[in-house]
């Protein structure tokens, strides 16, 4: 049995205090992001609310949602060398993640160390269960600069439901 790490516990909810009200709590998609403003239900699209999808580059990755289609055409074109990142928990991620997606769990103590390190110029496609975690690290995450990043509406669920492509195991980490 390993001892309680009592600094680490610490470390990990200051880490999401500076991340700014990251919302863990289940990743609901139900729940609105308090990294996020509401938004009014004119605004957004009857056909796939909260998902911006567009149709260049210039645009795709500016920090909003993007179908799990659109994301598994982004991390399969060679020529954008987009990264899949998965936030989960380290059992869900080696139960099933998108292939070659990193490990970058929200919940570890060194994520946001992590996080700072990846290069901002780089397009990051962040995926949680649902879909509510990944707005909040995308918000945070465009906020410390990074160029292009987007997150999976969704999430995995969204992933997993298409019948997009997925493997087990460790994977990677940055």
């Amino acid at each position: 049995m390993k001892p309680r790490r009592t600094g680490r516990a610490i470390a990990g909810a200051l880490m999401l205090l500076l991340l700014g009200a990251l919302v863990l709590p289940g990743c609901n998609p139900s729940e609105p992001s308090p990294a996020e403003p509401e938004r009014d239900e004119a605004e957004e699209s009857s056909e796939s609310p909260n998902v911006v999808v567009a149709d260049d580059l210039g645009g795709i990755c500016d920090g909003g949602q993007i179908s799990a289609e659109k994301a598994y055409e982004l991390l399969t074109n060679e020529s954008l060398n987009a990264t899949a990142i998965d936030i989960r928990r380290p059992a869900e991620y080696e139960a099933g993640h998108i292939p070659g997606s990193i490990y970058l769990g929200v919940m570890q103590d060194d994520f946001l160390q992590r996080l700072r390190e990846l290069p901002r110029e780089d397009t990051y496609i962040i995926i949680c269960w649902h879909g509510n975690t990944s707005r909040s690290v995308v918000y945070n995450m465009s906020k410390e600069g990074f160029s292009s990043v987007c997150d999976v509406a969704g999430g995995y669920d969204a992933w997993r439901a298409q019948g997009l492509p997925l493997e087990e195991g460790t994977g990677s980490t940055p």
